[in-house]
Parts: structure tokens; sequence; C-alpha cells
């Protein structure tokens, strides 16, 4: 799947996201699955992740004892089946894409910035 219109945003053990400029999305690759994500999605897709409570799947009287969750997003293909270790990896992974867009995008405003003044 690598190709020269790849570049890697985030990669950590778990998994790893690339973007391509060239079809305007995200491709994530996590515990040897790969999905092609628009921004919305991946957006969605981080949401998602963050409105579980690790606490309240690991508690006694849980609904869920198994604590297993399934991740979908309405607009794609994809469907995640995570285990609570899994979730707060896949969290982990989307978060930090999500600081590193940020912090690149910070540093382009300032350069921007900085040249103009």
């Amino acid at each position: 799947m690598i190709s020269e219109a790849l570049e890697v945003i985030f990669k950590n053990a778990s998994g790893t996201i690339y973007q391509c400029d060239r079809d305007y999305c995200f491709y994530v690759e996590f515990e040897g699955k790969t999905a092609k994500y628009s921004v919305k999605n991946l957006y969605q897709l981080k949401q998602k992740l963050s409105n579980f409570k690790i606490e309240e799947i690991f508690s006694v009287d849980s609904l869920n004892p198994s604590g297993t969750e399934i991740i979908t997003i309405s607009t794609t293909d994809y469907c995640y089946i995570l285990n609570p270790l899994q979730i707060i990896r896949f969290r982990e992974l989307l978060d930090e894409t999500f600081f590193i867009l940020h912090l690149n995008q910070t540093l382009k405003d300032r350069l921007h910035y900085a040249v103009m003044v």
C-alpha cells in the first residue's frame, strides 16, 4: 500500500496513519487492518473512541462484561471490534495524529505570519 503519494503523519507500535494529498484522504493502518477515511470521517472516528469511558467498561456491574465494543462510522464500510486495550491504543494513535496535524498547521500559520510582517 505504501506509495510515493502517501506521507506518514504518525506511527507507533499499534499502527500508522498516512496522508494522501492526491486523494485528499487518510489511510489508517491499525493492527493489520487498513482503512481509507476522509478528514471528516477520521475526526468522527476519533470522537467515537474518545467517548468510551474505559473505567466504565472495567466496572464490575458493567452491562458489557467482555468490554468488547463495535465501532463504525455510518458513511464508511469499515468496522472495528475492539477490546478495551485496543480502544486505548487506537485512541492514542488518533490523538497523536491530530496533535501532529494541529502542530503542523500552527507552525505553517506562524511562519506565514513571520514572512508577511
